[in-house]
């Protein structure tokens, strides 16, 4: 049914540039005769009282306005064209068609919410493994104690977690924040 209506409404678009057409072609023909008729009564009205130099100038340009005004319809689309524009246009089904291609890849795209989820299991276990990588290492070079006996830590070696794992040279206690 609509692809009968289209092409109810093509035809009756092309009726109407017909139409108009044939008004361009008729002021055109008309336009012509007009020029013509003033070339014959310009021809008379000079008669011999102008060069025929000058007269074959005015003819001349004349036809010159005559050639311009049948390039420019020329440019004008006709039945024939407008009918080929309209058979090489995509139908209601290729547009349905084309359609349906664009929502089965969209369907197959990760919605945001998935992402989000996704990111937010992440960090869950990135944070699981974060407390259970924590791990520091110190070395007691000087190899002597404090005198209540407590082993002084000279040496950071590694510490995975330093906001957590507070160490001050030469201190014999590392503080744990969490």
């Amino acid at each position: 049914l609509d692809k009968k209506s289209n092409w109810e409404a093509v035809v009756t678009g092309l009726g109407a540039q017909e139409e108009a057409l044939k008004g361009v072609s008729s002021v055109f023909s008309q336009s012509l005769t007009e020029v013509i008729q003033g070339m014959h009564r310009l021809e008379k009205d000079i008669g011999d009282k102008a060069p025929k130099i000058e007269t074959a100038n005015k003819l001349e340009h004349l036809l010159r306005d005559v050639s311009a005004k049948t390039i420019e319809l020329a440019g004008k689309a006709g039945i024939k064209d407008v009918n080929a524009l309209m058979d090489g246009k995509a139908d209601v089904d290729e547009v349905n068609k084309a359609l349906l291609e664009v929502n089965t890849q969209m369907n197959l795209k990760v919605s945001l919410a998935q992402v989000s989820n996704t990111l937010q299991e992440q960090s869950l276990v990135n944070s699981a493994l974060i407390t259970e990588l924590c791990l520091g290492r110190w070395i007691w070079k000087s190899l002597k104690t404090k005198t209540s006996g407590a082993v002084p830590w000279n040496l950071q070696t590694s510490n995975s977690d330093p906001d957590n794992l507070l160490w001050e040279k030469d201190k014999s206690v590392i503080s744990c924040t969490s």
